[in-house]
This record gives structure tokens, C-alpha cells and sequence, in this order.
């Protein structure tokens, strides 16, 4: 398994038990980070906007005209992704390209269905006793 982190001004992989990565990460920090991130119409939009497009990515100007307002708003929202992980940037020349961190998302949505499910599988046992 491979675990983005951000150094020296770029992301880079590196190989990693994908379980470890949670074992050492303060949970309550993590989901508030991704809850934060995801729970605004904006970066809504921007997160749909990248999953949709014929690349998978886009500069900043694409996603400030998709979203319709100034491109330093657009900026802060990109950085809240970023910081969640959500999203990875690639600057190539002058401009900054964005596309979704499907391997950091799949990681988070693998936890947080093994979270909830082992906790219903929890209240079904109670709910029969």
C-alpha cells in the first residue's frame, strides 16, 4: 500500500501497511478534517467538478469558473481539500492542477464502513440478547 505525504512542497508515496497509516493518526483529528472538508456546497461542487471531468484533474481556472466565485475563495477551498487529503495538486509550468486522492478516499471510506459496520454488527448482537 501506498501513503501520500506532502514533503518538501510535493506529495509523494510511499509504500506503507495501509492499516498502519490509521494506527498512528488521531481519529477525532481525521474526521473532522474530512467532515469540514466535505460538508460545504463549494467543495461539494469541486469534488463532483473533478470526479466528472474527461481527465480526472483541473487547473485552478477551470474549477474557479465551474464554481462561479473569485479564484482566492477557490483557493481556500482547494487548501481545506488538500489538507483533508481529499485532493492532490501537480504544478506543471505556472499553473497547479488538481485531481481526486482516490487511494487516500478509498482508504477513508474502507475505515469508515469497517467503523460503522462493526458497530451495527455490535447493537444487532444486543438488540437479540
Amino acid at each position: 500500500m501506498k501513503e501520500i505525504k506532502f514533503v518538501n512542497g510535493e506529495y509523494s508515496e510511499y509504500t506503507t501497511d495501509r492499516y498502519k497509516l490509521f494506527e498512528k493518526v488521531n481519529y477525532p483529528k481525521i474526521f473532522k478534517n474530512i467532515s469540514r472538508a466535505i460538508n460545504n456546497k463549494v467543495r461539494e461542487s469541486i469534488i463532483n467538478f473533478l470526479h466528472e471531468s474527461d481527465n480526472l484533474e483541473a487547473n485552478v481556472s477551470e474549477i474557479t469558473e465551474m464554481t462561479g466565485i473569485g479564484q482566492s475563495a477557490t483557493s481556500q477551498h482547494l487548501g481545506i481539500l488538500c489538507d483533508a487529503n481529499i485532493i492532490i495538486p501537480r504544478r506543471e509550468g505556472k499553473f497547479i492542477y488538481y485531481k481526486l486522492n482516490y487511494e487516500s478516499i478509498n482508504l477513508i471510506n474502507e475505515f469508515v464502513y469497517k467503523y460503522f459496520n462493526s458497530d451495527t454488527e455490535k447493537t444487532a448482537k444486543n438488540e437479540k440478547c
